[in-house]
């Protein structure tokens, strides 16, 4: 099993962050390679530029300390487990943002591991960097 953190340091304060990546149906507008996204129930509904859906289920959302983990429940990689945690915390006195993600991943096959492991490795970073360059671009 492989395990991830991120982060992202975001000119904006936190409520404004948590805005846009606490509404889980808008991942397709900082996720790469998403068309769409949407929420039916707990579950999170991506579909991919080409056509596939990935489905999250979220849970532990909340407004008060700003987080939520997701957990693939359907998903086109090749992966027995794959979810993680999202969260926004405040800095430099309220006025900026630090947003993590902690992720844990497991390839169905361990030759499979390394080469997903650094797919979502990269996907997790732009994902933070889309999501930085929307809300200090106004989102």
């Amino acid at each position: 099993m492989r395990t991830f953190r991120e982060e992202v340091e975001i000119n904006a304060a936190p409520g404004r962050v948590w805005a846009l990546l606490g509404d889980p149906a808008t991942a397709h507008r900082y996720v790469p390679g998403m068309a769409s996204s949407r929420l039916q129930g707990d579950t999170r509904i991506c579909v991919t530029g080409d056509g596939q859906e990935i489905h999250e289920v979220i849970s532990e959302r909340s407004d008060e300390t700003r987080s939520y983990r997701y957990e693939h429940v359907k998903t086109p990689m090749p992966v027995k487990l794959s979810r993680g945690r999202f969260s926004v915390l405040a800095i430099a006195g309220g006025s900026r943002s630090k947003v993590t993600v902690e992720a844990e991943l497991e390839a169905l096959a361990p030759e499979m591991e390394g080469g997903l492991a650094e797919m979502m490795g990269m996907g997790l970073k732009q994902t933070l960097g889309n999501l930085r360059t929307l809300i200090e671009q106004g989102a």
